[in-house]
């Protein structure tokens, strides 16, 4: 609970002023809490996309004495490779992203 008789702002003796926040108050902006879902989402787009991805290595199917035809590897190999490409661009936008959510927060 918040104690009415503890000043809103006090001063520190390095020159940084803390504030205290009542109970149910948040700090975070509008920006910064759209900057949040959009790093969860980028996230999450990066997981599926991850997880569609066929394994470089062979597996169980090696295993088992499977054989992959002719067009059953260049079949999937351009939506791999488009995969690969989306996974690249998804993560060079969660960089950014989150570098400029943490400068938001920082510096605004």
């Amino acid at each position: 609970m918040y104690d009415d008789s503890i000043p809103v702002c006090r001063k520190k003796t390095d020159g940084l002023t803390i504030y205290k926040m009542k109970e149910g108050e948040s700090n975070m902006g509008a920006i910064e809490i759209i900057g949040g879902i959009l790093l969860i989402i980028t996230c999450v787009l990066i997981i599926v996309l991850v997880s569609m991805q066929e394994s470089k290595s062979d597996g169980l199917s090696a295993m088992t004495g499977a054989t992959d035809s002719y067009l059953g590897k260049n079949g999937g190999r351009t939506f791999d490779a488009m995969l690969k490409r989306f996974t690249k661009y998804a993560a060079v936008v969660f960089f950014i992203l989150t570098v400029i959510v943490n400068a938001i927060a920082v510096f605004f």
